[in-house]
């Protein structure tokens, strides 16, 4: 448990898209789909909305920001490794 979920606040980690009601709702798909726009273009750009199917349930999200920026790194390296 986090300080923050201590303090009465869900938090959304990367871990939650594992979680039971998070695969039903496709959190995974749905952060692959919001990847491959940003890194390859492709699909539709992820607007609040998009975010919000998501972190609908959720107060506060954690390590998101970082964690998605790596992923991106990511994308891009195996994308160049690819080309």
């Amino acid at each position: 448990m986090t300080a923050l979920n201590q303090l009465g606040y869900k938090c959304y980690h990367m871990l939650e898209t594992g979680a039971a009601e998070n695969i039903k709702q496709n959190h995974v798909i749905c952060w692959r789909e919001a990847l491959s726009y940003k890194v390859y273009g492709t699909g539709k750009a992820y607007g609040p909305n998009d975010f919000d199917k998501i972190l609908q349930n959720y107060s506060v999200s954690v390590y998101l920001v970082l964690l998605c920026r790596f992923l991106v790194s990511i994308c891009i390296v195996v994308s160049d490794t690819l080309h």
